[in-house]
Order: C-alpha cells, then sequence, then structure tokens
C-alpha cells in the first residue's frame, strides 16, 4: 500500500514538473508531448478515488506554483484562483478513467477529447480564465501553431494530449504481447495526426504574402506600480513627462500612429463634458496638462496617439468610468475640440477592475478594499469599436482582452465581412512585476495573432512591447541591455497586414464545441450503458 502511493506520487510530482517547464518563463516546449504521461498511466491503472485525489493534486500544485505572480497584488487572490482551477484537473482525470474503463475507448481517444473540453470550460465559465492551455507551450513553434487558424489553440492542444495519452496506452498495453496490433494502430493514428498538422502547418507558412501597413511606433515607460497608485499631482506628472520623454526619443522616424500602455494617460480626458463635476484640483490640472502633452507629440511627431486613461461620464442618473482608450489626433481636436475616437475595455477582469455581485453583497467592496488596498469599480464597454489610420482599421485590446479568443474574432470579423486589419494590445503589467506572467501573456497574444491571421502590435508598461505577424512570428520587442522587461523604449516598425479570413475567425471555437459535445456525449452513453447492465443484471425492465 505504501508502496504504492509513493509510486502515485512520484507520478504526480512528474506531472506538475514536466508541466511547468514546458510553460514559459522556462519555455521548454517539447516537454508538452510527454509531460501528460506520468498522469495519464496513473488514470489508467488506478481505481477512481485514487485518480481524483492524485488529479486534484496535480492540478493544485501545477497552478499554485503557475499563478504566483497574483502574489504582488494579493494572496488570497493567489490562493482563491489556484483552488478554483485545480478543480478542472479531477474532472478531466476522473471522466477520463470512466470513459476508458466502460467503453472500448483507448487513452488516445478519450483524453485529447476530455483535455480540450475542460480547457474551453476554463475559457469562460465565471467569466473565463483561458490561461495554460497545453496548446500554449508551443507559441515559438511556428509550423505546429499554424492549426489554430483552423481550431483555435484548443487543435495544438488536442494534438500534444493525443502524443502524451498515446504513449501511455503504449506503456500499459506493453505489458501484454497479444496487444501489438492495438499498439500499432494507436501509433499509426497519431503519426498520421501529426503528419498532417505538421503539413498544414508548412503549407500555410508557404502561402504567407502580408503586406507593410502602417508604421506603429510602441512605448514602453516601465512605470512602477507603486508610483501608478499613487493619486497626487505630482505622480501624475513623472509619469505622463516619462512617457512623453520616451515617445520623443522617435522623433524623426517615419510613422502613422503612436501607441501608450492601458491608463498611462493620468486624469479624465473627457474633461469637457464633465468639467461641472471637476472644475479645479489635481484631477481638472492633470487633465489639462494630458491633453496638452497629446497635441505636443501628435504635431512634433507627425502622427495620431493611441493612449489607454479613463474615462469618467454620467450614465443612467449616475456617475461611473470606464477603463478606455483614446485616439487623439491633434488637427482633430482643434476642429472638433475633442478626440477622434474612444474605445471603452468590454471585457472587465473581477475583482480586478470590477466587483461581481457588488449591490447584493455591498459588503465584498470593504473586504476587497483591506485585501488588495483600492476598490477597481470600472463599468463594461459594449462596442467592439474600430480606429482608421491611412486607409486600415484598427482594434484595440485593453489588457487581458488579448486573452479572450471570441472578442478578438468581434474586432475582426463582424456582419460577414472584416472588421479590423491589424490589432493594437495596450496593457499594464506592472502590477507582477516582471514575473513570469509578462511572458505568458505574451504567448497567448500569439494565438491570437494566427488564429485570425491578423498583425498585433503590443504597447505595454513593463514589457513585453513589441510587434506579432499574422503567422505568429514574435518580429520585434522593445529591449535594452538585452532585457525586455523592466526596461524604457520606444520601438518603431511597419505592422503586417494579411487581409485573409481564416476558418477559425469565421467559424469561432467549431472544434472546441464539437470536442465538448464528443466529451459529454461519451460520458452519457457509457452511463447509460453501465445503468442497462445492472437492470439486466437485476432483472430490470
Amino acid at each position: 500500500m505504501r508502496h504504492r502511493l509513493k509510486t502515485n506520487l512520484i507520478l504526480a510530482a512528474a506531472t506538475v514538473l514536466s508541466l511547468t517547464i514546458a510553460f514559459p518563463p522556462i519555455d521548454l516546449s517539447p516537454s508538452a508531448y510527454v509531460c501528460l504521461v506520468p498522469w495519464l498511466v496513473l488514470i489508467r491503472r488506478e481505481k477512481q478515488r485514487t485518480v481524483l485525489w492524485a488529479s486534484w493534486l496535480i492540478g493544485l500544485l501545477f497552478f499554485f506554483i503557475n499563478v504566483s505572480w497574483l502574489r504582488y497584488v494579493t494572496y488570497p487572490a493567489w490562493f482563491a484562483l489556484a483552488l478554483y482551477l485545480s478543480l478542472f484537473f479531477p474532472v478531466f482525470g476522473v471522466t477520463t478513467r470512466f470513459m476508458v474503463r466502460r467503453s472500448c475507448l483507448p487513452l488516445t481517444v478519450a483524453a485529447p477529447v476530455a483535455w480540450v473540453g475542460q480547457e474551453y470550460l476554463r475559457s469562460f465559465m465565471l467569466t473565463g480564465f483561458p490561461w495554460f492551455f497545453l496548446g500554449h507551450t508551443q507559441y515559438r513553434n511556428l509550423i505546429a501553431i499554424q492549426l489554430a487558424d483552423l481550431t483555435g489553440v484548443y487543435g495544438i492542444s488536442f494534438i500534444l494530449v493525443t502524443v502524451n495519452a498515446c504513449i501511455a496506452d503504449v506503456l500499459v498495453l506493453a505489458e501484454r504481447r497479444r496487444n501489438r496490433a492495438r499498439i500499432a494502430s494507436l501509433i499509426a493514428w497519431t503519426a498520421l495526426l501529426l503528419v498532417l498538422s505538421t503539413g498544414y502547418g508548412i503549407f500555410r507558412l508557404a502561402q504567407d504574402s502580408p503586406r507593410s501597413g502602417p508604421r506603429v511606433c510602441v512605448v514602453q515607460g516601465n512605470i512602477p506600480q507603486s508610483l501608478k497608485m499613487r493619486v497626487d499631482l505630482e505622480s501624475f506628472r513623472k509619469t505622463l513627462r516619462a512617457y512623453r520623454d520616451i515617445s520623443l526619443q522617435a522623433e524623426g522616424q517615419e510613422m502613422d500612429l503612436v501607441v501608450w500602455p492601458e491608463t498611462m494617460v493620468p486624469g479624465f480626458f473627457n474633461l469637457a463634458e464633465i468639467l461641472d463635476r471637476v472644475r479645479e484640483g489635481d484631477f481638472a490640472a492633470i487633465a489639462r496638462e494630458s491633453l496638452e502633452t497629446m497635441q505636443l507629440l501628435s504635431r512634433r511627431l507627425g502622427a495620431p496617439l493611441l493612449v489607454g486613461g479613463e474615462t469618467y461620464e454620467k450614465r443612467g442618473g449616475e456617475f461611473v468610468s470606464y477603463n478606455s482608450a483614446f485616439y487623439f489626433d491633434a488637427r482633430h481636436f482643434e476642429k472638433e475640440g475633442r478626440f477622434a475616437g474612444r474605445y471603452d475595455k468590454i471585457h472587465l477582469v473581477p475583482f480586478g477592475e470590477y466587483v461581481p455581485l457588488k449591490r447584493p453583497l455591498p459588503f465584498l467592496k470593504g473586504v476587497l478594499s483591506r485585501l488588495a488596498g483600492y476598490i477597481p469599480d470600472f463599468t463594461a464597454g459594449e462596442e467592439a469599436k474600430v480606429f482608421d489610420v491611412k486607409g486600415c482599421k484598427f482594434g484595440v485590446l485593453i489588457c487581458y482582452e488579448d486573452t479572450i479568443a471570441p472578442l478578438v474574432r468581434r474586432f475582426r470579423y463582424r456582419n460577414g465581412a472584416r472588421a479590423a486589419d491589424f490589432l493594437l494590445n495596450i496593457s499594464n503589467d506592472g502590477w507582477f512585476c516582471g514575473s513570469a506572467e509578462v511572458d505568458q501573456h505574451l504567448a497567448i497574444c500569439v494565438f491570437r495573432a494566427v488564429e485570425n491571421h491578423v498583425g498585433i502590435a503590443r504597447s505595454v508598461n513593463t514589457g513585453i512591447s513589441g510587434f506579432i505577424a499574422p503567422n505568429g512570428r514574435i518580429e520585434a520587442v522593445v529591449t535594452k541591455d538585452g532585457k525586455r522587461k523592466q526596461v524604457t523604449g520606444a520601438l518603431v516598425r511597419a505592422i503586417k497586414i494579411d487581409r485573409r479570413l481564416t476558418f477559425y475567425t469565421v467559424y469561432g471555437e467549431l472544434f472546441a464545441w464539437i470536442c465538448l459535445g464528443a466529451w459529454v456525449g461519451i460520458i452519457g452513453y457509457c452511463a447509460l450503458s453501465q445503468r442497462r447492465r445492472r437492470l439486466n443484471e437485476f432483472g430490470g425492465p
């Protein structure tokens, strides 16, 4: 008994270790092809109760280690998120064991379907946390990830789990010689999937012919979050002037658009609309200074600006605030007296940007204030706006909106036609002090580019800022002395434009839906078959 427990603990630890090193920042992507093997062998051999606790333990340890960057914001959020995410792993483990035991399906067929099903559920349940999908480990493998333009990131996860499951099946079945034919068929099926996906990747890369679009300048100011959290005039000015000075370093270069990260412009930009509310004081002063700075930069650099800031306006009889992106052009402002356009963030981060259930449970705001030191109170926007620069349409993804695949599709495709030609991601990852979160965020953004064949420029306060081509290649990033995180700099580059619409862009998570349906259907079939057998055994109808 002790020997078996020790073996299972070793298998669980091996899974956690190999799965962790496959993700950024270690980035040992080949590990993703074998990381689940110990766990799948355990699922294949052990009883349901053992699979349940072992799978939960794997999930708890993995997420506790890999979302540890949340400790820079609040320890309770770190513990709570790790605990919540860990629950999906026993669901995968127990249902996979059930499907294999109650049907003739091998792990090679059952496990990939179940894995994609639980990844898809994680992507939207409780507003979703679409991080740490197995496919994300391959973000540097351009050939492998081209499949995402058909299936989304889920297709890459499916291939990886199939390889893991095939190895586990072979290890278990090889104990009996009469299983040779079955082993050969499983290896042949896995090899076929690998050949087809690799061939598709090579074919897609050979088709690449994007054109050069507008020249975009992404600015990375590396403002510490401790400074960003201060609400005094001098702190506001330090942030504003730092970004102004870095932007001016690019003066003289040809550019069509300058991009600043999320909330880097202090004060309320729609000052004229709420002047009766803030006629004087620090907020009014810094808002005016921000407007003057934008006008100065737009004139000197000869380009409009896309900058992150906050909006404060009256809506439904009360004042609300938005996490916004402002499109600023000095000529338009002088003519119209207002910004050329504004996008309000649609997908807000629960507890980070708003308090869920704050009206029925008003005490949550006080609790959050004590835990995190602030009260998030943004209102969600509604429209996925696109803007125009040099004849090209572009959309803006604020913060983690680039991790929400269906939202990215809304910017790229609507009403049966292409909407945005390229995308911008503006974010403030300064909360996480240059931790692994920054690398993981970049890896996820790569898949939004591939899924929709859309070029993406990223302007991130503490990094990683840069350019991603429509095929997912990270073309350039802001660096200084060999570092790309927690450094300052500005980078100008022509963004790549690919006007082709992909299967994924048009049909979305169809592959994930098929896997989820197959997962539920197989479980239902096995449950009904088991019930029918029991009724027959006891002479039931």
